[in-house]
């Protein structure tokens, strides 16, 4: 515990204000999370940052709260029945990280996804996708040998998101992440997934359209390519 605190402090000096701060100290003491080693990522709205979990790699996402685009976010917690209503930016934040805990927890281990581990206010611990620190690439750094088959994952990982009554706003090629050959879904941002229970149909078959249409064009071109070079992607 205390190497966990000295992590913390040399990571989080001037970066993060005393809020947040104390839900890193409270995520640690529940366990979930025992250091902290450097960041993985830096963006508008979160950074993320490698840590171990006993032996687990585990990935801990920080959620900006003033930093983060509070219209964006108000329009997936709108009508979710699992959120109530909020009074202030910070409020509508911590309610974000919950939403992306739960959907993970909903979905896992049935579809690939980050294992979710635990959420403290703006803070959101989950399994690493990747290895050594070292983040898995994006479909689109790293397209896979056999484009077919790693279609057929994906798809077969949305069929089971839908089973269970979820489908992503906002999924692309940027977002998937590769690990071992096989096409995760790790790198999405599951708080962006919408609960088909309490949107309305217009909305729902949007989100529907949106998901199919981003995963067919991040594989079509890899596809194509794989077949001008001789490679079998008769589809089954």
């Amino acid at each position: 515990m205390e190497q966990s605190r000295s992590e913390l402090r040399k990571i989080s000096e001037g970066v993060f204000d005393r809020s947040t701060l104390m839900s890193l100290y409270k995520a640690s003491r529940a366990g979930y999370f025992d250091e902290l080693q450097g960041i993985i990522s830096t963006g508008k709205e979160s950074n993320v940052y490698y840590g171990f979990r006993g032996d687990m790699e585990v990935a801990v996402k920080i959620y900006a709260v003033e930093a983060s685009d509070f219209k964006n976010m108000e329009k997936y917690i709108v009508g979710d029945h699992r959120f109530g209503g909020w009074r202030n930016r910070r409020q509508l934040i911590y309610m974000w990280a919950q939403k992306e805990f739960r959907n993970l927890g909903r979905l896992y281990p049935k579809v690939r996804c980050p294992r979710p581990v635990g959420v403290v206010k703006n803070i959101l611990v989950m399994g690493f996708v990747g290895e050594g620190g070292v983040a898995a690439p994006r479909l689109k750094d790293l397209p896979p040998g056999d484009p077919l088959d790693c279609f057929r994952k994906v798809t077969g990982d949305m069929r089971g998101m839908y089973r269970a009554g979820i489908v992503h706003a906002d999924l692309s090629e940027s977002k998937k992440l590769l690990e071992n050959a096989f096409t995760e879904l790790n790198g999405s941002n599951y708080q962006q997934a919408i609960d088909l229970a309490v949107r309305s149909s217009s909305g729902s078959k949007k989100a529907i359209e949106s998901h199919v249409s981003n995963t067919i064009k991040a594989f079509k071109v890899s596809i194509e390519k794989a077949k001008l070079e001789g490679i079998n992607v008769v589809a089954a």
